[in-house]
């Protein structure tokens, strides 16, 4: 029963049916299929995460390294982990000391910069004056201004990192993603020399025409 399910899990991991799969990797856990196939757990741990379940996706990644012992996959999937869940604190540490050669981790901190200057727009916005609440300290809003600026130059120096090292390693939601940013920055050189180094290899990208067209 686990064998089979375990095998219908990954038949059917890159579909639409999120739950069969959750459901599939289930069965095959609990029949112990992870004692001579440990990479189930990390395969159970990316669909969770695909339904959002960070909370349980950790707790697996967790088994992972406990029985098994921490390796790149393992790492890489805990950090992905943590970002979806905002628990910025444990991905910062875990990102500590990792070599930006690999473009695996450069696609991390930009997705966990991402993450940040989200957070602080968000601050920033929080901390303004509304109805029945007063504004925050003028030190306050100052801080937080200081911090998304430090945060959007540290973004920049790694989205130009990731762009010129790593942009085979990016989906086309990562490519969308940073062409927006660039072109809100006005940074249309930029962008356009990502464009065509994206399209290199990703020949049958439909956003890479899109953003061409933007750019032209």
């Amino acid at each position: 029963v686990g064998v089979l399910s375990y095998e219908l899990a990954k038949a059917f991991e890159n579909s639409s049916e999120t739950g069969a799969v959750g459901l599939f990797y289930l069965k095959a856990y609990q029949n112990r299929m992870y004692e001579t196939k440990p990479q189930m757990l990390l395969d159970f741990a990316s669909a969770l995460m695909r339904i959002r379940d960070w909370k349980n996706a950790i707790e697996l990644i967790d088994n992972y390294d406990q029985y098994f012992g921490e390796n790149d996959a393992s790492r890489q999937l805990r950090i992905s982990a943590y970002i979806g869940g905002n628990m910025y604190e444990q991905t910062e540490a875990k990102l500590a000391g990792l070599s930006e050669d690999d473009p695996n981790v450069l696609r991390l901190k930009n997705l966990y910069l991402n993450g940040l200057l989200n957070k602080a727009v968000w601050d920033i916005a929080q901390s303004q004056p509304t109805a029945g609440q007063p504004a925050v300290s003028q030190e306050t809003q100052m801080q937080l201004k200081a911090k998304l600026e430090q945060n959007k130059k540290e973004s920049a120096r790694v989205m130009d990192k990731l762009a010129a090292t790593g942009v085979k390693m990016l989906s086309e939601a990562e490519f969308a993603e940073m062409c927006k940013r660039y072109i809100s920055d006005q940074e249309y050189k930029k962008a356009a020399a990502f464009v065509d180094n994206y399209a290199v290899s990703h020949p049958n990208s439909i956003n890479v025409g899109l953003y061409k067209l933007v750019l032209a």
